[in-house]
């Protein structure tokens, strides 16, 4: 099942899929360093808020249906009005006529095309746009904004986003940062993003050498493993 919380990673970036529905996801561990818990808290839903308002999902569906429907529906039910009008009953040259009848239904098909596809992608244009300005107003604070980290090549990294807003046909809005470079990262590292039924230990201290209850420990039984050979004993035969 699709999981909105969980970073795509690829080379030199992850990927975010945002959505009005859900909660926004954690800092990717690559960019802690970079962006702070504050700032990605107001960034983050910012995107998603202004990204949402340029999405209208069943309005967009119906006036797809519409749209593919009437654009096909119109040059078939004007042909013959429009062969009419122009050259009446008169049969002569029909072969003719009839090409220019057809020419003319085309053009009347693209017109239906763009009076209701043009507005969809003007309006979606405008998000578009805002979008991008409310990303340009991160990237000047950022900029502006002293540098306390360096990758690995001792330069300052500043993380680049970018947004696609939702379409006609995709209901995410799709967040891209850079990363700076990092050591590749496995389900067994402490920060990587895990399965929701997969929970951390709750006492992992001395778990694994000595599993017993924390409370009952020191009240003899066995010893612990890290000090086996070594004053536990020690102790022991000195007392004996």
């Amino acid at each position: 099942m699709f999981n909105p919380q969980v970073a795509q990673r690829q080379d030199g970036r992850v990927t975010l899929y945002l959505s009005t529905k859900y909660s926004p996801p954690p800092v990717p561990f690559e960019l802690q360093s970079h962006i702070s818990a504050d700032d990605w808290a107001v960034r983050v839903p910012a995107l998603t808020k202004l990204a949402g308002r340029y999405y209208k999902p069943v309005f967009e569906r119906v006036w797809l249906v519409l749209a593919i429907v009437i654009t096909i529906l119109i040059p078939i039910t004007t042909y013959t009005p429009i062969f009419n009008a122009i050259y009446g009953k008169d049969a002569s040259g029909a072969a003719s006529k009839s090409v220019v009848a057809r020419l003319i239904s085309i053009v009347v098909f693209f017109a239906a095309l763009a009076l209701f596809w043009l507005p969809v992608f003007i309006w979606k244009r405008i998000g578009k746009r805002r979008v991008n300005a409310l990303l340009a107003k991160y990237a000047a604070a950022d900029a502006a904004r002293p540098r306390f980290n360096s990758d690995s090549a001792g330069s300052s990294f500043i993380p680049k986003w970018s947004v696609n807003t939702p379409g006609v046909f995709t209901m995410h809005t799709i967040l891209t940062i850079t990363t700076p470079r990092v050591d590749p990262v496995t389900s067994f590292h402490p920060d990587a993003y895990l399965p929701a039924y997969i929970g951390k230990a709750e006492d992992s201290q001395g778990a694994y050498f000595y599993p017993y209850p924390a409370e009952k420990q020191g009240e003899g039984g066995l010893p612990r493993m890290s000090v086996v050979g070594g004053g536990y004993y020690a102790n022991v035969n000195e007392k004996v």
